[in-house]
Order: structure tokens, then sequence, then C-alpha cells
């Protein structure tokens, strides 16, 4: 991907976590990437495609931040634990992308061109984190009769409506992640250590993002 499209992805990232998707338009985004219009629909076939590749650059940016840090022998709960609380970081970049993914999940429901990604983005999540209980399974960690994708959807729509609390200022961020950790060895009915990405900014409360 050239850097100027990247350039454009980003800036569309940083008005969407501003403002919103309702009543968006090409032009803000030109604005605010420092571009002309016109080169915008060089890139990108119009308003629909451009939601649909920022969606695509907030994913890629979360495969960066989602990546495990824990030792290749941690066990799949605290495996899991790590991955689910990557998704709340008080870092800029981590809420500018969940604020967009916020967003577009909400847009979906009253735009059927962004429907498909959204579902599909949605998907490979949940089924990332079934991997993993998975293979907790396999090498005993995780009981056999936790259904796997059941779990895996219960999780990540946990940690969406726990994010979205925080970033609206209603639950504090160490908070939301301590109900996560309570919930994975609720769920898995497997003890859950206390490393799973601590140190990334747990006892800030206000959500900060990246200034333009």
């Amino acid at each position: 991907m050239s850097d100027r499209k990247i350039e454009i992805l980003d800036a569309a990232c940083r008005v969407i976590a501003r403002r919103g998707v309702r009543g968006l338009r090409v032009e803000e985004i030109a604005r605010e990437a420092g571009v002309s219009v016109a080169l915008i629909y060089y890139y990108f076939e119009g308003r629909a495609e451009l939601l649909r590749r920022a969606l695509a650059h907030v994913n890629e940016r979360a495969g960066d931040y989602t990546r495990p840090r824990l030792p290749a022998d941690a066990s799949a709960p605290d495996a899991l634990v790590d991955m689910l609380l990557r998704e709340m970081q008080d870092d800029p970049t981590v809420v500018e992308s969940v604020i967009v993914w916020h967003e577009l999940l909400a847009s979906a429901i009253f735009e059927p061109a962004l429907r498909e990604a959204v579902v599909g983005n949605d998907a490979r999540w949940v089924a990332s984190i079934a991997e993993v209980v998975r293979r907790g399974q396999a090498d005993g960690a995780i009981p056999p009769t936790i259904d796997a994708d059941d779990a895996a959807q219960r999780l990540t729509a946990l940690v969406e409506g726990l994010s979205a609390r925080w970033l609206i200022g209603a639950l504090p961020l160490a908070r939301a992640r301590a109900l996560v950790r309570c919930a994975v060895a609720r769920e898995l009915g497997a003890p859950v250590g206390e490393s799973g990405g601590r140190e990334v900014g747990e006892d800030d409360e206000i959500p900060r993002l990246r200034s333009g």
C-alpha cells in the first residue's frame, strides 16, 4: 500500500474517531489528509469503500497491538486474557482504533455496504479467541465441556460492551480490565494469572486520542 493511501486512511480514522460516521463527507477526510477530493476518489471508489478500507486499516493496527507478549509456554487462559485486554489500553492508537470499530459496527446496522466487512471482521476476532480456547482444551488447561465458539462469542461481546463504557467514561479502565479477567476465569472454569497486559496504562481512567 502506498504511503499516500496510508495517510488518507489514517486521516479517515482520525475524523471518524472525532465526529463519527453519520453524515461524514469525503471532503472532510480530504481536508484532514491535506489532499484533494480527486485524489481520494483516485484511490477509493467512494465513501463506502473508504469506510471499508478504514475498517481494514484499524484491523491491521489491532494485529500489531494485540500480538501476544506472554511467553510461548503461557497457559491458554492467561494468553486469552492477554489478547482480550489488549483491546482496552489507554494508548492513543488503541483508543482511536477501538472508537472507529465501535462507530463502524453501529453504522453497519444502517449502511448495508459496510455490513459484510464488519461481520467478517467480527467473525475473525471471535474465531481467534475460540482457537485459543481449543488450544487450552487440548493441553488440559480448559475443561473439554466448554463450547469454544460460544465462549468466544460471550467474551468478545463482553469486551466490546466494557470498552464502550470505558470510552464514554462510565467505567474506569482498571475496573473494566478486572471484569474481563474475572469473566475469563468464570467462563472457562480455569485459573487466570495476573499477567495479561497490566503494564499498559491500566490506572488511567480517561482515554486519550492522538492530536490530529
